[in-house]
């Protein structure tokens, strides 16, 4: 009787380890799958974050140099006032030549003119 009993224990203990090592192969399927979803949305999640970095390493470039011509636009304007443009001092003298004394303004023009007509 006690080869019996101990028989039986024997069978019962082969297949709860049949069983256990059955269980233990399925978890490993379920975690295997799951390991592979995540490492597929792992991978776009990297794939959208590096695009989306690449556009923002793209603006903030572009923004640097925008504002790096601004500031020198800016320091231009502040440390070298524009020139004039010699139409305008031309006019400006005549103006002011008019404004001193219009009769010798109108001598001087007419002299102008005659030497262009000669």
């Amino acid at each position: 009787m006690e080869n019996t009993i101990t028989f039986f224990i024997s069978v019962l203990m082969g297949a709860t380890s049949i069983v256990l090592a059955i269980v233990a192969i399925w978890m490993s399927k379920v975690t295997e799958r799951e390991s592979r979803a995540n490492y597929e949305k792992t991978k776009d999640a990297l794939a959208t974050i590096e695009k989306t970095a690449t556009v923002i390493e793209k603006t903030v470039s572009e923004n640097q140099k925008q504002l790096l011509n601004t500031v020198t636009d800016i320091l231009r304007e502040t440390t070298m006032p524009p020139k004039e443009d010699l139409d305008q001092q031309a006019m400006a003298m005549f103006m002011q030549a008019f404004a001193n004394d219009p009769e010798k303004f109108v001598k001087i023009v007419a002299e102008i003119d005659n030497q262009r007509n000669r």
